[in-house]
């Protein structure tokens, strides 16, 4: 499965025929993420989308207040993502329903969140690199980079854990 920043997004066997093709209506600058039967993908036009990985077809969306850039990660029976409107969700993956929101996120989020029984580790065009009780969605800490400029936010990262210890 891969998406393109057209706002496509394809379904294609091992031997790389081309098996559906579905268009989104808002541009894709995200990995899509293959959890439970669906192809999940973050867009452009504000929302997150479940498709079925057999065909194309939207199984759930679930709207936002701006866009999805981030690629979102899977874990049990949960899809977790941010968005460019401050917040951060955990969603159902059978139905896309709520099952927390956390909104103290100051930048945009952009890259893939490490999720575990534990927790999840996200870094956002704030300075900031998140932790949250993946659970609950509450705040477990939170680490900011001490230089001035954005451009050293922990952003476009996808956080890995080992050890006990989180890596950017």
């Amino acid at each position: 499965f891969y998406a393109t920043c057209d706002g496509g997004v394809n379904g294609i066997d091992r031997n790389g025929k081309k098996l559906w093709n579905v268009q989104l209506p808002g541009r894709i600058f995200s990995t899509p993420t293959y959890h439970d039967g669906l192809v999940i993908v973050g867009c452009a036009d504000n929302a997150l989308y479940a498709l079925s990985a057999s065909n194309g077809e939207t199984v759930w969306k679930v709207e936002t207040e701006k866009s999805v850039l981030c690629s979102p990660a899977g874990l049990g029976n949960t899809v977790y993502f941010g968005a460019s409107d401050g917040k951060f969700r955990a969603v159902d993956v059978r139905d896309g329903s709520e099952v927390w929101t956390f909104d103290g996120v100051e930048g945009f989020v952009e890259g893939r969140p490490w999720v575990d029984q534990e927790q999840v580790v996200f870094g956002a065009w704030d300075r900031k690199l998140y932790s949250l009780d993946s659970k609950t969605g509450k705040l477990m800490w939170v680490w900011t980079v001490d230089k001035g400029s954005k451009m050293y936010s922990p952003a476009a990262t996808w956080p890995v854990k080992s050890c006990g210890h989180i890596f950017i």
